[in-house]
């Protein structure tokens, strides 16, 4: 806290909270690929695509929908663990993709990607899954949250 004098208020922000903006390139870079998923494959080029291309609070709401935050570490250094992007391997996901919507392991910052025939289905299965799913919340932790308090 002597140190704080030094820092404007969004300075000390972001060396507390973490950036606002999620910041794709750093996302990209600490990413890894696994179950079937490798960064030369059409479908992992066009989530890429798709990200970069979604407003800033749909990346918010992306990053809740993968890791239950809204904010990112500042540096690549700063991530407790990186992101792992999978490619959905269960039959139905793989015989008929654009049947499929995404499926987010929050606990694990992974994301499980059918691979979609195209990037219009992609943006379009990935935007209603963040849109539409309940999210976890790890920036906010009730201790007692309303009916889970002794009686």
């Amino acid at each position: 806290m002597e140190l704080a004098p030094l820092f404007t208020p969004r300075e000390l922000e972001v060396l507390i909270c973490g950036r606002r903006e999620v910041d794709v390139d750093l996302l990209h870079q600490c990413t890894e690929y696994s179950e079937g998923a490798d960064e030369a494959m059409p479908h992992v080029q066009n989530f890429w695509e798709v990200l970069r291309e979604m407003t800033s609070e749909e990346r918010t709401l992306f990053l809740r929908f993968v890791w239950a935050r809204s904010r990112m570490p500042n540096s690549a250094k700063d991530f407790p663990m990186n992101f792992k992007l999978q490619t959905a391997q269960d039959p139905g996901a793989s015989s008929q993709p654009d049947l499929y919507l995404p499926h987010a392991q929050t606990c694990f910052f992974a994301l499980r990607l059918p691979a979609y025939t195209s990037k219009d289905v992609l943006r379009t299965k990935l935007l209603y899954a963040i849109q539409n799913s309940p999210n976890m919340d790890a920036d906010v932790r009730l201790h007692n949250a309303e009916g889970w308090a002794d009686a």
